[in-house]
């Protein structure tokens, strides 16, 4: 497998360890990292952050860290991002296998429940109108109205 900016070679083995080749015929061994691991819910790399890798965490916020040296990361490693949703810009998932090198794993919640809505047109219009204006999906758009709501 190729990384990022076509600079490395990567290369699992048998015993879990990531052989990293670069150009200059320069090897380094990464081992998986122990401990806990940090969740996110996606990781990607972003064209305009070419040394940075941008992950979203468990509760939707968006940080990145430094794509190099291969660690495990922490919350200290954690960098504010401001930009677009990687999805937006298109950017490439960090792949999978590379989770456990950085201390991270996959945190998966599913949308477990579709809920049916009787909506006049004008309204579903207004919605539709609103979550665009958002930039959002009317899905989107209405899941993160329903995290304002307090239960109070």
């Amino acid at each position: 497998m190729v990384g990022k900016i076509g600079k490395y070679r990567l290369e699992k083995t048998d015993d879990g360890t990531l052989v990293v080749a670069g150009k200059s015929s320069i090897i380094k061994t990464v081992s998986i990292p122990k401990g806990e691991y940090l969740e996110v819910k996606g990781s990607w790399y972003v064209d305009q952050l070419p040394t940075k890798i941008v992950i979203e965490l468990k509760d939707g916020s968006l940080e990145m860290f430094n794509l190099s040296p291969f660690k495990k990361i922490t919350f200290r490693d954690l960098l504010q991002y401001k930009g677009l949703h990687p999805r937006k810009l298109k950017g490439d998932p960090l792949p999978e296998m590379l989770y456990q090198y950085y201390g991270l794993t996959h945190y998966k919640e599913t949308m477990s429940e579709v809920i049916k809505i009787r909506l006049k047109p004008s309204e579903r219009d207004k919605l539709s109108t609103v979550a665009e204006a958002a930039d959002l999906s009317v899905s989107e758009f209405i899941r993160d109205y329903i995290k304002t709501l307090s239960c109070s």
